[in-house]
């Protein structure tokens, strides 16, 4: 968790910020980072690829919102052929994924360009942007720090979807690319001035990973673990707030549906947890709320009690007349943002307990915490039947998404370790 609220005092910062991904409200972390910083009188350059075209439109926003953008588009080939030469040289896929050379071009001159003071480098995609600055930097003799955001341990991930994934081929894809994701990740924490993740036990991983690799992945000099900092997700509670009424007996699951631990969670949610539900409350209804559902996930709604409602316009709108919210997550990384979101609104929360131990959250005071299927269903059916026991969660639930991850603390807190690299007066 952040800290309290504090007021930014140091001088405004010239920042390049890349994102291997075009930030929107699906990839949200950086996209409240970078207005945060804007926001806050920093100079911010955000240095990014893209592949879809309606990817230009959260562009032109950013662009509207002062935020100079440099941008190129990823081509299918490219990320094809990035591919198949990380395969060839032994890294893991991502590693070269979204590599482009005129974005790599682009970044040496704006790492030449007076102002700059540092170079913010987004998820394990884009940690290949940042080894390539760094070696730019020293051979020019420049010392401007290269923070990594890892947000997640990706490794992690991978070796959890192997064995835990409803589906075949992430289960594939983590039993080809746990390994080699791991040692790659040992390497790049040892890399970089500061590495930034959203949770405690991302941060855990990526530490015990960062002591026992070695490689090929140049290194700061002296280089240790130490470098690793927690800047969680956050949410806006002023978007994300509660209103008066809520549906009946309304159970929602958020999230991006193309996400495989979203996908794993919400085919058990259906076929494990819901029956035990709907045999103690035929009247429960359901609600998968997320952009691009894949087509299992489509199918759920031949049950006339489940609505797959694909792409919406407004999350709140969705979780606000939810009686109960459930993250019946069997396994992923980071802290949830859909967690975040339904604290906000005052939903109270069923969870699993690895979700719920990323976020702080304790068994009975900001939500129900349960994991086997039987338990789960017990949980939600506990919240159907009891309004206050919704009232009291939903509460607590809201006052500690307001005090420990308003997204107005966790920029500060980025702004902090930015201050720890660039020390000057205050």
């Amino acid at each position: 968790m952040v800290g309290p609220r504090v007021q930014r005092s140091r001088e405004p910062l010239g920042i390049v910020f890349v994102v291997p991904y075009v930030p929107s409200v699906i990839a949200n972390r950086p996209l409240q980072l970078l207005r945060g910083l804007v926001s806050n009188g920093h100079r911010v350059t955000l240095a990014t690829v893209w592949t879809r075209q309606d990817e230009l439109a959260p562009l032109r926003s950013l662009r509207e919102s002062g935020i100079r953008v440099v941008a190129h588009r990823l081509s299918h080939g490219r990320r094809l052929g990035n591919c198949l030469r990380a395969a060839v040289f032994g890294e893991p896929l991502q590693a070269r994924y979204a590599l482009h050379p005129a974005l790599l071009s682009d970044l040496d001159k704006l790492s030449s360009e007076a102002g700059c003071d540092v170079i913010h480098v987004t998820h394990l995609r884009g940690a290949a942007y940042g080894l390539a600055i760094r070696q730019q930097l020293r051979a020019r003799g420049v010392d401007i720090p290269v923070v990594w955001d890892a947000i997640d341990c990706l490794s992690h991930l991978l070796q959890q979807a192997a064995t835990s994934s409803a589906l075949w081929r992430w289960r594939a894809l983590g039993w080809l690319e746990a390994q080699r994701t791991a040692a790659f990740e040992g390497r790049l924490v040892r890399a970089f001035e500061r590495v930034l993740v959203s949770s405690e036990i991302d941060r855990a991983k990526l530490a015990e990973l960062g002591s026992t690799t070695s490689g090929r992945t140049s290194l700061r000099a002296g280089a240790t673990t130490d470098s690793l900092r927690l800047v969680p997700n956050g949410v806006d509670p002023l978007v994300f707030r509660p209103r008066a009424s809520t549906d009946s007996a309304t159970i929602v699951f958020t999230g991006a549906m193309t996400y495989h631990p979203n996908v794993t969670a919400a085919l058990r949610l259906v076929k494990r947890i819901m029956p035990a539900v709907w045999s103690a409350r035929a009247d429960a209804r359901l609600r998968i709320t997320g952009a691009r559902p894949t087509r299992s996930i489509r199918s759920l709604a031949a049950n006339p009690r489940v609505t797959v409602t694909g792409t919406v316009a407004s999350m709140r709108e969705h979780l606000t007349v939810a009686t109960v919210a459930v993250v019946p997550l069997t396994y992923g990384a980071g802290s949830q943002f859909k967690v975040l979101e339904a604290m906000a609104c005052g939903v109270p929360v069923v969870c699993s307990s690895f979700v719920a131990r990323a976020l702080g959250l304790v068994d009975g005071r900001q939500a129900l915490v349960a994991d086997e299927a039987e338990a789960f269903a017990r949980a939600i059916v506990r919240l159907l039947n009891d309004p206050q026991l919704c009232r009291k969660l939903g509460e607590a639930g809201r006052e500690l998404a307001r005090a420990s991850f308003d997204w107005t603390q966790v920029v500060g807190a980025l702004e902090r370790i930015y201050a720890e690299l660039r020390p000057g007066p205050t």
